[in-house]
């Protein structure tokens, strides 16, 4: 979940096993829409008489509002969710790829914000004219890499989104299991006639996914080929971003689920990597400090939370943790600004092999220097 306007907070939820395949069923076989249209996001506001008002985000694409496509179910489960405030843009991180939502969506099939619906429109063969912005989202993006000669999407690997952030041009760097892309939502006609920028998804989406585009495919920790070679599976050396963090000097630092720290450019070089060892290298979580610019760091086995002051600088939070340092840090994020800033660190719950909690989780608010 991430904190939006003044009362309101955006909460993601994860789709029940095997949401992102349930719609693509051979013909004739039933396609359980408790399934394929679990998960998703919504909008929560309290309201003056203390009550609550919920608005739902149904991240799909209607048959035809996207080129090339019908109907498309694929993003249920939402991994985390950023509030471009600049912008009026929420940005979903979910299985399979990114999608963008309207932060003041108030229901129903059309989009408010005209500049996003007039970028966003298209002329289906015969002058039909088409939206790709309905129900207050745009989906889908991901830098996948082609897994053999076929060119459906069937043989494509994308993997799950879990790393955004939006740079002050309003791109956004997306980092998924397979690899790290800068979504030129933004920026998209810089180089290229007849875009339609700011604002065209499907002209972005192909400066990240096209085979030309292969720059824009970043792997982080290389396989054992590189496009236009197709891995094999023992050839593949899967990133697993967990998150990412813009820094203010321009540079991005990704985690990941498996190898550690991986420190990006902002023309998306790798510059180095930090937290290489067995011990460190299974990072779930980052966030920068809004009041120093340090680094925040939670861990998925083990090692807890820790902070990097300066560039391989890091100091323990643990010993103030106890057992939770034990468990794993799913989120970071920061609330306020200067001294009075809090950090909020989200603490999941330990289960035994029947599901069953049997360390509790918690909420984390840190204030000190």
């Amino acid at each position: 979940m991430t904190g939006g306007p003044a009362g309101t907070v955006f909460v993601g939820y994860e789709g029940r096993p095997n949401c992102e395949s349930e719609f693509y069923k051979a013909p004739g076989v039933f396609e359980d829409p408790a399934i394929y249209k679990s998960g998703d996001a919504d909008r929560v506001e309290l309201q003056p008489d203390g009550t609550l008002r919920v608005v739902h985000y149904d991240i799909h694409s209607p048959a035809h509002s996207v080129p090339g496509y019908g109907h498309r179910e694929k993003l249920c489960s939402v991994n985390r969710i950023i509030w471009d405030k600049a912008r009026n843009s929420l940005w979903f991180a979910s299985n399979h790829g990114l999608a963008w939502g309207e932060p003041d969506y108030q229901g129903g099939e059309a989009c408010a914000n005209a500049e996003v619906v007039a970028a966003n429109a298209w002329v289906y063969t015969g002058g039909e004219k088409r939206q790709r912005c309905k129900f207050g989202v745009m989906e889908h993006v991901h830098p996948a890499i082609a897994m053999g000669d076929g060119t459906s999407e069937d043989s494509r690997l994308a993997g799950d989104v879990w790393g955004v952030a939006v740079r002050p041009d309003g791109d956004v760097w997306l980092g998924t299991h397979i690899r790290t892309t800068r979504f030129k939502i933004m920026t998209n006609a810089v180089g290229h006639e007849g875009t339609g920028a700011p604002w065209n998804f499907e002209m972005a989406r192909k400066q990240s996914e096209e085979k030309k585009h292969v720059a824009n495919r970043i792997d982080l920790w290389p396989d054992a080929v590189a496009e236009p070679q197709f891995p094999t599976h023992a050839q593949r050396k899967d990133d697993l971003v967990s998150d990412l963090v813009l820094m203010p000097d321009g540079t991005v630092w990704v985690s990941s689920f498996a190898w550690g720290l991986a420190k990006l450019s902002d023309a998306g070089l790798v510059t180095g990597y930090l937290l290489e060892g067995d011990g460190d290298r299974n990072i779930s979580s980052l966030e920068l400090d809004t009041r120093d610019g340090s680094l925040w760091i939670g861990h998925r086995w083990g090692k807890g939370l820790r902070r990097m002051h300066g560039e391989g600088a890091f100091v323990s939070h643990n010993p103030a943790l106890g057992g939770l340092s034990a468990l794993p840090v799913w989120d970071i994020q920061m609330v306020g600004s200067g001294d009075a800033r809090k950090v909020l660190v989200a603490f999941s719950a330990q289960r035994d092999a029947t599901g069953a909690i049997v360390r509790p989780g918690a909420i984390g608010v840190y204030s000190g220097k």
